[in-house]
């Protein structure tokens, strides 16, 4: 019997800072650890290993991002988008509407009808009620629950 590939999903939410604060390798570490425990592969960049990545590609183009008068924040979020269109979805922290580079994220993914999942914990009183969610791109996408765990989680 052929095994299915796990998916790669991609979480998304507020950075915002030059160097990963604990807080948020922490809210990332937790929502990398549900995914997985789901069964998917997760591409976490809050993450050590994601982190060194932006870092490397950084050092590597400091002359042409100077020369081209590009931002840091630009460059990285276009390597940010350049690794979510790998991923087979997006996972919505609670907090990706507070950052306009999240937000990004979650633009391309809808563009390109990548699947849209959202963190559950966060959304659940806007879920299960009729109030309005605190922000207005709620319109433009359709995010999912996640699929329940499968049998076994994480290899």
């Amino acid at each position: 019997m052929e095994r299915k590939k796990k998916q790669t999903i991609y979480i998304s939410g507020k950075i915002s800072e030059d160097v990963i604060s604990e807080e948020t390798r922490v809210k990332f570490g937790a929502a990398e650890q549900m995914l997985r425990s789901r069964g998917f592969k997760v591409l976490n960049p809050a993450g050590k290993e994601f982190q060194e990545y932006i870092a490397a590609h950084l050092q590597i183009n400091d002359s042409y991002i100077r020369s081209t008068h590009i931002s840091r924040y630009s460059y990285t979020l276009m390597l940010c988008i350049g690794e979510l269109s790998l991923c087979d979805g997006i996972f919505l922290l609670g907090d990706y509407f507070e950052s306009p580079g999240a937000q990004a994220e979650l633009a391309f993914a809808a563009a390109t009808g990548m699947p849209i999942y959202r963190d559950d914990e966060f959304f659940a009183p806007y879920i299960d009620s009729n109030k309005e969610l605190p922000f207005q791109v709620r319109r433009t996408y359709t995010a999912r629950r996640l699929p329940k765990p499968e049998k076994g989680g994480e290899q």
